[in-house]
């Protein structure tokens, strides 16, 4: 079986942790034969194979391919009517030629099944080659494309026309699956056929997390070799609340002074979850390590 992925910046190694969870799971696709093709538009080499199994593809953009695609968007207004709502035109361009990209490093092999990561772009780029090849299209979705969170700016879907192209994308595929209960719920709502929605939780590769791993080498780095450790890997953005933790943190150091919070990751807020850590008097039981190596992970 011929897989073709769409997803935009999975890594093209392991030891990468910035969308792992598509790169996992091409990974253990490839292990039981199956070969996959893997479209990026990220701007590195133009192709290479992982494991004689997986083959990478990187879109790189040139003028031809732009002309394409708006040719393309314009003989597509039928199926998608809602696509020129999107007021970055050029972003929808480079949709088409993300497609374009995608079923030029194909045309020789002969797929049985599009998987997209993402509603948009990657799923509306499914669609595109869904209707030109005529392969069934699978869309994994993953929170940000289709949950939204008006509070902190949260989810695609914020934005009408986003919203309403999501929405004829999911209805265009053939397949959705989704890892948690809240995601599924909100799908079968925009969705006309709901049996074509399958919940998935994700996994845990128990041989690298479990309780038997190790701890002696962290423990002497951060000096908490007898204490209690309470461990978080996130972005620090709004989303992820890490800002509730960090108060909480607070409430169960007042209770007990052998406990260490160990939270890893990086992003907007770092500084001021630093900051809230040294104005709640409990910066000795919080360390902030920053971006983990997933090796170390």
């Amino acid at each position: 079986m011929r897989i073709l992925v769409i997803s935009s910046f999975v890594s093209t190694i392991p030891e990468e942790i910035r969308y792992s969870f598509v790169f996992d799971e091409i990974e253990r696709l490839a292990r039981r034969g199956l070969k996959i093709f893997v479209i990026r538009s990220k701007k590195d080499e133009r192709w290479f194979t992982y494991s004689n199994r997986i083959y990478f593809y990187n879109m790189k953009e040139n003028k031809i391919f732009l002309l394409n695609a708006f040719k393309d968007s314009i003989v597509s207004a039928r199926y998608y009517p809602h696509q020129f709502l999107m007021k970055n035109y050029f972003q929808l361009l480079r949709s088409y030629a993300y497609a374009s990209f995608a079923l030029k490093m194909t045309r020789n092999v002969k797929l049985n099944i599009v998987h997209a990561h993402f509603a948009y772009p990657e799923g509306f780029v499914g669609t595109l080659v869904k209707r030109a090849l005529k392969n069934p299209l699978v869309i994994t979705l993953h929170g940000y494309d289709i949950l939204t969170e008006p509070d902190v700016g949260y989810g695609i879907r914020l934005r009408k026309s986003y919203d309403i192209l999501v929405k004829e994308i999911l209805n265009k595929s053939d397949a959705i699956i989704v890892a948690s209960k809240a995601v599924y719920k909100e799908t079968c709502g925009l969705v006309k056929d709901t049996g074509k929605v399958y919940l998935i939780p994700n996994a845990v590769d128990v041989k690298k997390f479990n309780p038997d791993v190790n701890l002696k080498i962290i423990r002497q780095r951060y000096g908490a070799e007898d204490k209690f450790i309470v461990f978080t890997v996130r972005h620090h953005e709004p989303v992820y609340g890490i800002v509730y933790l960090i108060m909480a943190a607070k409430l169960v150091v007042n209770y007990r002074k052998d406990i260490l919070f160990i939270i890893g990751g990086d992003g907007s807020l770092k500084k001021y979850h630093e900051q809230l850590a040294r104005k709640l008097d409990i910066k000795n039981n919080v360390i902030f390590t920053g971006r983990i190596p997933r090796v170390e992970l």
